[in-house]
């Protein structure tokens, strides 16, 4: 499973029901950044390519193949 598994989808919503702004696109997305930077993912997307029009986030993890891409 661990080398069939390179991507990810995190549904966090849009934050439409949220009182003021959508808070957890942000947090997962400061996560994200912070995994990428220490190397722990490969990299990530909005779904939609635009965070504020996306409820998802594709991650897309390392493999044995992608290890030395880093």
């Amino acid at each position: 499973l661990r080398d069939a598994l390179r991507t990810v989808r995190i549904i966090v919503g849009k934050g439409l029901h949220s009182e003021g702004k959508a808070v957890l696109r942000d947090v997962v997305e400061e996560k994200l950044v912070s995994l990428k930077r220490e190397g722990m993912i490969l990299s990530f997307k909005w779904e939609k390519t635009n965070k504020l029009k996306s409820g998802a986030i594709i991650v897309y993890l390392i493999s044995d193949n992608t290890r030395g891409e880093i």
